[in-house]
């Protein structure tokens, strides 16, 4: 019984070992909106142990939003990848991360492409003045 007792008790404590850790994307922002692209790294924050050289940790996907995730990297959580074919058409997209050992820890960002989120200066004022004389 007490045998018992004790292996229940690693197996708790075993299970519950990654329950500790954390994902947070910086980049993209999440509910952020890009003129043209979207960002070409996509950059985290992460306890999970893990540096460069070391195996890899991380799974990365993305998606339009409601669509099917696409894994585009593995990851050895040194918190940034390289994203070379962010997606530079109008709409909206997600960014997922996901610990290999247990997906349950894992972080996702909503952002948009969307040229209406170019900057306006005084010379883009100008030319719209220009389109309605």
């Amino acid at each position: 019984m007490r045998v018992m007792m004790i292996v229940c008790t690693v197996l708790a404590i075993a299970s519950g070992a990654h329950a500790q850790y954390s994902i947070a994307i910086t980049t993209p922002a999440d509910g952020a909106c890009y003129c043209v692209c979207a960002p070409d790294t996509v950059w985290w924050e992460s306890d999970i142990p893990g540096w460069p050289g070391s195996p890899n940790t991380l799974d990365l996907y993305w998606r339009p939003c409601g669509g099917e995730w696409q894994w585009f990297a593995n990851d050895n959580n040194d918190g940034a990848h390289p994203w070379a074919s962010a997606p530079c058409d109008s709409g909206c997209y997600q960014v997922k991360i996901e610990y290999i050992d247990d997906p349950s820890i894992n972080d996702v960002v909503t952002f948009e492409v969307d040229p209406c989120c170019c900057p306006v200066d005084d010379s883009t004022w100008g030319r719209i003045k220009e389109w309605f004389r």
